[in-house]
Order: structure tokens, then sequence, then C-alpha cells
């Protein structure tokens, strides 16, 4: 049981200093400038993407209000 605890700790410690966050949210100016996009999922690591989600649950688009 204490092997099972040692491992478990040291998968979460190096989880913990990687960079990277278990819930993730994203949001960017879309491609062609007319809105936004969100992404909220697992794993979101700082140094790919910019923090997008690796595995994401929900997107969103936002159109921006017409001039």
């Amino acid at each position: 049981m204490s092997k099972c605890f040692a491992v478990m700790f040291a998968i979460l410690a190096a989880f913990l200093f990687s960079g990277c966050v278990l819930f993730s949210s994203h949001t960017a100016v879309s491609d062609d400038g007319s809105g936004k996009k969100t992404a909220v999922g697992l794993f979101g690591f700082s140094g790919i993407d910019n923090g997008y989600p690796l595995i994401p649950f929900y997107s969103h688009y936002e159109q921006n209000p017409a001039k």
C-alpha cells in the first residue's frame, strides 16, 4: 500500500510541477477576427499552444457585435 501511495504522490508531484493543469480553459480571437472562441477541457499545458486543453469538453464561439 505504501508503494502505491509513493507512486501516486510522485505522479501528482510531477504533474503539478510540469506546468500543466487538470482543468483548463483557453480563450482566443477567432482566425478571421470576427469573434472569440473558448475551449474548456482536461490537461491544459502552458508550453503547448498557449494553454489550450488537450481533451476539450466544451467549445464556445462568441461573435463580435455588428458595427
